[in-house]
This record gives structure tokens, sequence and C-alpha cells, in this order.
């Protein structure tokens, strides 16, 4: 499926979003990042990549089936 432009592919969620969700996937991403799947109310289904390497104080936290307190931050397009 190709992404047209205006599409709801081609929107962003806000700049920074803060909610409660639960990691449902979690998949290496390249050497040192993940792509992580989360569970939300407010937004539904979210993939998001997951910035760090092996030894990041914040890799640990984000295992699957884990839930708690999801900070998002999206760039804009450009």
């Amino acid at each position: 499926m190709e992404k047209e432009a205006g599409t709801e592919y081609d929107t962003c969620m806000p700049r920074n979003y803060v909610t409660q969700g639960f990691v449902f996937s979690i998949r290496p991403q390249g050497e040192n990042n993940s792509s992580v799947g989360f569970m939300t109310k407010d937004a539904g289904l979210v993939y998001a990549t997951l910035y760090g390497g092996p030894k990041s104080r914040l890799r640990s936290l984000v295992s699957q089936w884990n839930s708690g307190t999801v900070y998002l931050y999206c760039k804009e397009n450009s």
C-alpha cells in the first residue's frame, strides 16, 4: 500500500505526547535501536523507534508486556 499525501499515515501526533499504554511488540532495528509497538487508550496502536544502545538505562525499562507511562516525541514533517 502506497502512502498518499493528506492521509492519516502522513499526519503526526502532537510534538510531545504522554499517555498510558503497554508494550506488545519489540524488535531490533539496526545496530542500536528497537522498533516498539504500544497499545494506548488514547491513540490506539502506536509504533515508535526506541533509540539507544545496549547499555542505555531506558532500554531495560521497555520489555514486552510491560505497562506504564509512555512519553512520545513526534518529529515534524519537513
